[in-house]
């Protein structure tokens, strides 16, 4: 009986040590598998990033290409004009009107001389803009 009895606790020794074993190498299998499948979603999550690099570039590089033709179609209209009708506005034209009147007021302020002081505008009223 006491042999029968070793004999099985041999044997349950044995079948203990098999079960863990299997379940440390089922272990590292499953972990080599997630790390393949780390890498495999690594590797994806660079070819997007790639991809969407690529698609960015493409249209920057489109954008660029409009607006060069827009600014080539612009300079192409202007340079298509006569001179006589490009030259009909004035430069201050263009200018905000606040821009003019202070243009206007330095080239009067200018003229005159010492501006307030001047013998000449004592006589006459002043004109204030605001």
């Amino acid at each position: 009986m006491q042999i029968a009895l070793t004999k099985q606790y041999k044997a349950d020794k044995r079948a203990e040590i098999e079960k863990q074993e299997k379940e440390e190498q089922m272990k590292l299998d499953r972990e080599e598998e997630l790390r393949a499948i780390a890498i495999q979603m690594r590797q994806r999550e660079r070819e997007r990033r790639h991809r969407e690099r690529e698609e960015l570039e493409r249209l920057d590089q489109e954008r660029s290409r409009e607006r060069d033709h827009e600014r080539d179609s612009r300079r192409e209209g202007r340079s298509g004009r006569s001179r006589s009708h490009s030259r009909s506005r004035s430069a201050s034209a263009s200018k905000p009107r606040s821009y003019r009147d202070r243009d206007h007021d330095r080239r009067a302020r200018s003229r005159s001389g010492s501006g307030s002081h001047s013998s000449k505008s004592s006589n006459k009223p002043k004109l204030v803009d605001y």
